[in-house]
């Protein structure tokens, strides 16, 4: 079975807010009071009734996310194999451990967005599973490694009306995304 919840829009208006003339010390006591409470009703509930939980969240520490992450037991952290988005992914392991969010652990890096044809993707790539120096402080990479497809992209349009989750992403991406979430399982497995 699978449950989705999604964010409230609330939460950002709240987190504007936060900096906004005369109400914003109540704004953000109201943030604060959300967030408290959401992370009571994960750590009651969700972690009895659910063997994962999964937090999808910006590539940024905004307070929703310093609130929710140290709820979990892991994170992915998904990266294009490229300077700029490792050197981003670098940036963002910094502020965690500043913000000695030392609880939680990274279960991997995904690289995602991969395009074959690009040199410097193959590169960085190899060079990671190599332990290069460079790219050491990444989370140990997954094997699976989700391509920049037309595919995939399409899979995402609201008309689309799949039987099947092959079918919403051609077999050949389904396939990976069963290999990710195995992966995904089996490192969840070695922290539990």
């Amino acid at each position: 079975d699978l449950h989705v919840i999604p964010c409230s829009i609330r939460i950002d208006d709240f987190h504007a807010n936060v900096i906004r003339g005369p109400r914003a010390n109540m704004a953000n006591e109201e943030v604060t009071r959300y967030l408290r409470m959401g992370r009571n009703i994960l750590r009651r509930y969700a972690r009895k009734t659910y063997d994962y939980v999964i937090v999808d969240c910006p590539p940024s520490v905004p307070m929703q996310v310093k609130h929710f992450l140290p709820i979990g037991d892991g994170f992915i952290l998904p990266c294009i194999p490229d300077r700029v988005s490792v050197r981003g992914s670098h940036w963002l392991l910094e502020r965690l451990r500043r913000l000695n969010i030392s609880r939680i652990k990274p279960l991997g890096t995904l690289w995602t967005l991969y395009r074959d044809q690009v040199s410097i993707h193959r590169r960085i790539v190899e060079e990671t599973r190599k332990g290069s120096r460079h790219y050491d402080q990444l989370p140990e990479p997954f094997n699976t490694i989700i391509p920049n497809a037309t595919a995939i992209a399409a899979a995402m349009e609201p008309d689309k009306n799949p039987r099947s989750f092959s079918a919403k992403y051609t077999p050949r991406y389904a396939r990976l995304y069963r290999e990710l979430a195995g992966e995904i399982r089996e490192r969840c497995s070695q922290i539990e």
